[in-house]
């Protein structure tokens, strides 16, 4: 595999990818995020932003050992059903998932998002990500994900932005950036568990959607299970459909 380094070099990959408005895959195209490269031949690629790996062409082998090289971890990966046999065959530990793909509404209802930023119970507060709460979620495993997946402050608050729920002093959830592409974000939402259920997600949701309004910032949302595929439909995003990810640990 031949890595890309920067923008310039990814556009060779935009014949295999064609017109896709994920944000996930966008960043790392755009040179925002993640690493990508392309097959000797040309035909096939492998994109990784965060957790989750994009292929796209002719399975190949070579591009998922490329992967599991640059990312130990957990890895989420989508590609057609040929890419994901061959995932199963690597020899890392596997499980197959489903996920749920979401499109942007063309308008979105404000005074809904605007009630359920209003919603909390007392006792809860709303702020926008700053220098302060984004140290102070980046020290919290579950809330680490709303500084972005590269954990670049930098580049969050040059190109991202959040929202953070506070009880008291204390920080109960947030809804953030986790990449960014010229034209929006990615979204990622998460509560801590004593606070869940009490419409921490759906607030700082809303609020992080009228943040971006009020920006010009597109966007996108990908829900990981049927929790989360609610609450996007609750915040007014449209349901596109589910599909298969393999999910190497």
């Amino acid at each position: 595999m031949i890595e890309l380094p920067d923008r310039a070099a990814r556009e060779r990959l935009a014949p295999l990818l064609g017109a896709s408005r994920d944000i996930l895959l966008t960043a790392c195209l755009q040179g925002y995020a993640g690493r990508a490269a392309i097959s000797q031949s040309g035909r096939s690629a492998a994109l990784l932003t965060g957790d989750f790996a994009f292929l796209a062409g002719d399975p190949d082998i070579a591009a998922l050992r490329w992967l599991s090289e640059n990312k130990p971890g957990l890895l989420i990966i989508s590609g057609a059903s040929g890419w994901l046999s061959l995932a199963q065959s690597m020899g890392r530990a596997w499980e197959k998932s489903i996920r749920y793909a979401f499109d942007t509404p063309e308008s979105w209802d404000i005074a809904r998002l605007t009630a359920l930023t209003q919603a909390l119970p007392a006792g809860f507060t709303l702020h926008p990500m700053d220098g302060a709460l984004y140290a102070r979620c980046r020290q919290v495993q579950q809330l680490s994900d709303l500084c972005g997946c590269d954990g670049d402050e930098a580049a969050f608050f040059a190109h991202g932005l959040g929202v953070v729920a506070l009880h008291g002093q204390g920080l109960a959830g947030g809804a953030s950036a986790y990449a960014w592409d010229d034209a929006g974000i990615e979204v990622e939402i998460d509560t801590l568990p004593p606070f869940r259920r009490q419409g921490v997600a759906a607030a700082c949701g809303a609020a992080l959607i009228l943040r971006c309004l009020a920006a010009h910032r597109r966007v996108h949302w990908d829900a990981a299970n049927p929790i989360s595929a609610r609450l996007a439909e609750r915040l007014g995003f449209l349901p596109r459909g589910e599909y298969a990810v393999i999910e190497w640990r």
